[in-house]
């Protein structure tokens, strides 16, 4: 248990003030504010997972679109919003890989050409070098995808996108992985937050969506949800 994890009995409470904050500050993922330690200063690589155990442990992390990193198993990490973006996370006792997936840049989870399926292969493999080069079995490695409601026809149609999600997750399974798990969460601009407090869900917070009548994809800008989801 690092320094900054708090007794059990503390825990309950620092969460009611962590996603307080989040509330507040939304649509940012504010870690610089009461509360927190400060954010730890990483340097990411777009198309890159980069393995950052060791630096500032105490410290949070705010995850860049396209870019990934393995933190220790007790850092407090998240994502700022998502729109056609899908956050990773894969959990193991002795660390965990945080990656916030575009749909069609480097750390990609999909091609815009629905014959091809090279990005997903491609992260894929990156998500498994960066486990290996880690030290981090995949045999004991549980891992979870976390994507916002997909509209109902063109590239971000659900079902497709449901689709391309799970066939990332038969790759790692593939691959060794003990555990995959995908989850559509009704919202658009999405934040999302993983915390030692909480290791078997994880915080989202965004925009209602739905499809609404005729099909049609609508958002309520006016109105943010927050929750927690079971990561199993």
């Amino acid at each position: 248990m690092s320094h900054d994890t708090p007794p059990p009995s503390e825990a309950p409470r620092r969460l009611v003030e962590r996603t307080r904050i989040f509330v507040a500050s939304y649509p940012r993922l504010e870690f610089r504010r009461e509360g927190f330690p400060g954010e730890a200063s990483i340097e990411f690589e777009r198309g890159a997972i980069r393995d950052a155990r060791g630096k500032f442990p105490e410290k949070p992390i705010c995850v860049p679109t396209d870019t990934g990193v393995i933190v220790e198993a007790e850092r407090e990490i998240g994502t700022d919003r998502m729109w056609g973006c899908a956050t990773v996370i894969i959990r193991h006792p002795k660390g965990k890989l945080f990656a916030h997936l575009t749909p069609t840049n480097k750390l990609a989870y999909m091609d815009w050409d629905e014959k091809i399926d090279q990005s997903n292969e491609t992260t894929a493999k990156e998500m498994v070098r960066s486990l290996e080069e880690a030290g981090l079995s995949l045999r004991e490695c549980r891992g979870t995808i976390i994507g916002n409601l997909g509209t109902s026809s063109g590239k971000y149609e659900r079902a497709r996108l449901l689709k391309i999600w799970n066939h990332l997750g038969e790759r790692l399974r593939a691959a060794g992985l003990a555990h995959w798990k995908t989850i559509e969460v009704p919202l658009d601009e999405t934040l999302v937050f993983h915390t030692p407090d909480k290791p078997g869900k994880a915080f989202v917070m965004g925009h209602l969506a739905k499809i609404g009548e005729g099909g049609l994809f609508e958002v309520d800008h006016k109105e943010v949800d927050a929750r927690w989801v079971e990561l199993e």
